[in-house]
């Protein structure tokens, strides 16, 4: 009798036990989330990639609503990138606006963490709430290697913004003579107009882009 009592009560001793030290864990692990949010705010990729392995939950998010794999996309470490992948990161995960890890990586022209993206299966064609898609981006920012690199994955090339934008009007409003010409390489149409009736040349021209309205002049009366 006396045994049993004495077994009885180790057991509940080493339940106790294993209690407390889950609990522990989870107040530990709880406390990870909010460090890795204000480090997300701040920008402190370093710190993120230690929040991040000592086991902060990878799908926490910044004020913006980014996570860890938007900040390292936008950053261009294509190494952590791969690494957040492999430990389960959304690769389409949307931050404020509809903006994806893969916009922030063609935005600031990361080619490393662009291809890593695809390679996991970003939607190529995925929009903000704006309906700018990743080629829009990469043809405003005038960046051809990123345009052939979409292109390759099949990216709309007449994608259409909620405004009605092309990559095609994106490349033409900002000057982009060789996007323009890449594009409609790719068969981009010219003749696209934007909800105020603009064409690509009509962007070009009222910006004072001349080079660009020229180019796009013949391909309109081929049309």
């Amino acid at each position: 009798m006396k045994r049993a009592r004495v077994l009885e009560m180790g057991a509940a001793i080493g339940l106790a036990t294993v209690l407390g030290v889950a609990l522990c864990a989870f107040l530990y692990w709880k406390n990870l989330g909010p460090e890795l949010s204000r480090a997300l705010d701040q920008g402190r990729l370093p710190a993120v990639k230690e929040l991040v392995r000592r086991g902060a939950p990878i799908q926490t998010r910044g004020r913006e609503g980014f996570d860890a794999l938007f900040l390292a996309a936008a950053l261009g470490d294509s190494a952590f990138v791969e690494e957040l992948l492999q430990r389960g990161a959304p690769v389409n995960r949307k931050a404020a606006g509809g903006f994806m890890p893969l916009m922030a990586a063609v935005r600031n022209e990361r080619k490393e963490a662009v291809q890593t993206l695809l390679a996991a299966g970003a939607d190529v064609d995925a929009r903000t709430h704006e309906g700018w898609t990743a080629l829009m981006w990469a043809a405003n920012r005038g960046w051809l290697e990123g345009i052939q690199l979409l292109l390759l994955e099949g990216a709309q090339v007449n994608a259409r913004s909620v405004r009605g934008y092309t990559p095609l009007m994106c490349a033409a409003a900002r000057g982009r003579l060789l996007v323009a010409k890449a594009l409609l390489a790719r068969g981009a149409d010219p003749t696209a107009r934007d909800v105020e009736g603009r064409t690509a040349r009509d962007a070009a021209a009222r910006r004072g882009y001349r080079d660009v309205a020229r180019c796009l002049e013949p391909a309109l009366q081929d049309r």
